[in-house]
């Protein structure tokens, strides 16, 4: 199934979750490329973060923290390949979204895939 969003669910106290639409669609459809490239360099893998059940709340620091990493590493020149250009563009602008949320909020990162269409007869 294709991607079709990736929404950014937190939730701060007794509030009830807010949720955002994050533009990291492509980061979302190359976890497993982008993954081994961070795992070779010794940074966080993107994968625990954007594959999390419904139960599982991460504090924003944390994710933060790997996305920032993860933009660094990938905005690398040295790199020279445009899907990098394009991660390290969506991980800026997750990074800002991040940034947002209240520090002592908890957020769920959740990928929203599109439904199959059917067929015309």
């Amino acid at each position: 199934m294709a991607i079709s969003d990736i929404h950014l669910i937190s939730k701060h106290g007794t509030s009830p979750p807010t949720t955002v639409s994050l533009n990291v669609g492509s980061i979302a459809a190359n976890l497993s490329f982008l993954d081994r490239r961070l795992k070779k360099a010794g940074l966080p893998e993107l994968r625990r973060f954007f594959e999390s059940d419904d139960e599982t709340w991460l504090r924003t620091t944390d994710v933060l923290s790997a996305f920032e990493s993860a933009r660094a590493f990938f905005a690398d020149p040295a790199l020279e390949d445009h899907l990098f250009d394009a991660v390290a563009e969506q991980l800026g602008l997750a990074t800002d979204v991040l940034r947002a949320v209240p520090e002592d909020s908890v957020i769920r990162i959740e990928i929203i895939k599109s439904k199959p269409r059917k067929r015309a007869k």
